[in-house]
């Protein structure tokens, strides 16, 4: 809790401070332009105008990304980069898991990687990602949570294709709480 309450803290003072850069940049960017137009792109006011505006353009610090909490359709590399470095909680939780199921995260190779990161997020162990393209990081205290909703022709259809065979493979299956509860279609409650 102390944690989360500490990635919010210093995401809304980033946040607030990257405001405040924007508002000098603009400052800036406006002196100079008011400079060269009155005085010519050579003078020595637009020049110290210029390095000022440089100065400012320096100090740019992009803030972290929002700590959000909940995800519907995501990837291994989003998970780690935002476990290992905004607030080390996440959901991913969706009403329709075909998408999630059909999209880019759940091609073949990606697949695996998702698997193996939720069996090893479920025994509460470390996960490094080193990747050169997503810039990697590494998962040791992160909590995960998934909630998925899908059409019960959808599961058994999931279940007899290679992801499937995959997820009873690896031990996923056993690691979620399966549940079907009774159709209510064509029911109205008195």
């Amino acid at each position: 809790k102390d944690q989360e309450l500490k990635g919010i803290e210093v995401y809304e003072k980033q946040q607030r401070k990257y405001k405040v850069w924007l508002a000098e940049e603009a400052g800036a960017k406006r002196k100079l332009e008011q400079e060269v137009k009155k005085y010519g792109a050579d003078s020595q006011e637009a020049n110290k105008a210029k390095a000022d505006y440089d100065v400012i353009l320096k100090k740019k610090k992009k803030p972290k990304e929002n700590p959000k909490h909940f995800f519907e359709d995501t990837n291994v590399p989003t998970l780690v980069k935002h476990l290992s470095n905004c607030i080390p909680r996440a959901a991913i939780s969706t009403s329709e898991a075909l998408a999630l199921f059909g999209g880019n995260g759940f091609q073949p190779d990606n697949f695996k990687a998702f698997l193996a990161f939720i069996n090893k997020r479920w025994g509460y162990e470390a996960y490094d990602l080193s990747r050169k393209s997503s810039g990697g990081g590494v998962v040791d205290d992160g909590r995960l949570c998934i909630s998925l909703m899908v059409h019960p022709d959808v599961f058994w259809d999931i279940l007899g294709n290679k992801k499937g065979l995959l997820i009873k493979g690896a031990g996923s299956l056993a690691r979620f709480l399966i549940c079907k509860p009774d159709s209510t279609i064509g029911t109205r409650l008195r």
